[in-house]
């Protein structure tokens, strides 16, 4: 069993990434920024033909996402690990996808994903002093994630135009 000040939660890194999670489901769901990024994504052809600028909402949607990749990115270099590392990230950029994936696209889904495939790196910590191979301790994370998708994987309905690409007044 770890001992008691191996669990903090007092990063200061918690109280903004809820706050910023909780700032991502209200303006993706109650705004028309949110509604605009939305329709760009599910069927630009229809949101072109209401005013929105397609590429435009695009490209702040892959801005937006990239800053919030920076910034897990600056969490684990800086309080997780206290240094940067080449391939310190080992994979969690896929079970990030695959949070994505689980979440069916939403950011309390996705959320929600993450508290389990987090759930499943602290196991990784926790059983690290039993009799189970190490190897395999490690590799938890990732079967945990595979596990998941293909038991959900049918459940998900991912936007109509994800990875198409668009040009602005091309006819359908």
């Amino acid at each position: 069993m770890a001992p008691a000040q191996d669990w903090d939660l007092t990063s200061i890194f918690l109280l903004p990434t809820a706050v910023l999670g909780v700032a991502a489901w209200f303006v993706l769901g109650r705004t028309v920024f949110g509604l605009r990024l939305r329709s760009a994504g599910e069927n630009p052809r229809a949101a072109e033909t209401l005013g929105v600028r397609v590429v435009v909402m695009r490209y702040a949607g892959v801005l937006i996402s990239g800053a919030f990749a920076g910034l897990a990115g600056g969490y684990l270099s800086i309080e997780l690990v206290g240094l940067y590392r080449e391939g310190m990230n080992q994979g969690r950029g896929f079970i990030a996808l695959a949070a994505l994936i689980l979440g069916n696209w939403s950011p309390i889904g996705a959320a929600l994903s993450c508290l389990l495939f987090g759930w499943s790196e602290a196991l990784t910590v926790f059983l690290r002093v039993s009799w189970i191979n190490n190897a395999f301790i490690q590799s938890l994370p990732y079967i945990v994630t595979l596990v998941v998708l293909a038991v959900f994987f049918r459940r998900v309905r991912p936007p109509k135009a994800v990875g198409q690409a668009y040009e602005a007044g091309s006819p359908v």
